[in-house]
């Protein structure tokens, strides 16, 4: 999807490969699995719950052989994700706890960053994961 934004983590498949050969046949591509998937339980923590919808549709599917997309399956997600100035409504809408309201200008919807946070707060994690990999525990 062109304008989605990407997270990549250049360096960590060379690193993987520079451990040792016995390591990484044994558990290839676990590690950036796991953190792929932290990544999803954190966005699916972090992200707005109005409805819960949003959190429920994060999921985690295989793009590559070392390679995972972390995607939120609600189409509104961007809106969310980045926020969204001011804009003229007029109309009438349903404001939660209040009833219906007739509104001529939006707020806006301030940006909640909660993929980027997860993205963020889950690389903290590849050392972590890196050495649970290497002691041969299994991720």
């Amino acid at each position: 999807m062109e304008g989605v934004p990407e997270v990549r983590v250049r360096g960590l498949e060379e690193a993987l490969r520079a451990l040792s050969a016995e390591p990484l046949s044994r558990s290839e591509g676990k590690v950036v699995e796991s953190l792929a998937r932290l990544a999803a339980s954190r966005a699916s923590y972090y992200s707005p719950k109005r409805t819960g919808r949003l959190a429920a549709s994060i999921s985690v599917r295989r793009s590559g052989r070392m390679s995972f997309s972390v995607t939120p399956g609600a189409l509104y997600w961007p809106y969310l994700e980045f926020g969204v100035g001011p804009f003229e409504l007029n109309s009438r809408v349903y404001v939660q706890n209040v009833g219906f309201r007739h509104i001529d200008l939006h707020p806006g919807i301030r940006p909640y960053r909660f993929l980027r946070r997860a993205a963020t707060e889950s690389l903290r994690e590849v050392g972590s994961l890196m050495r649970s990999l290497l002691r041969g525990r299994g991720i």
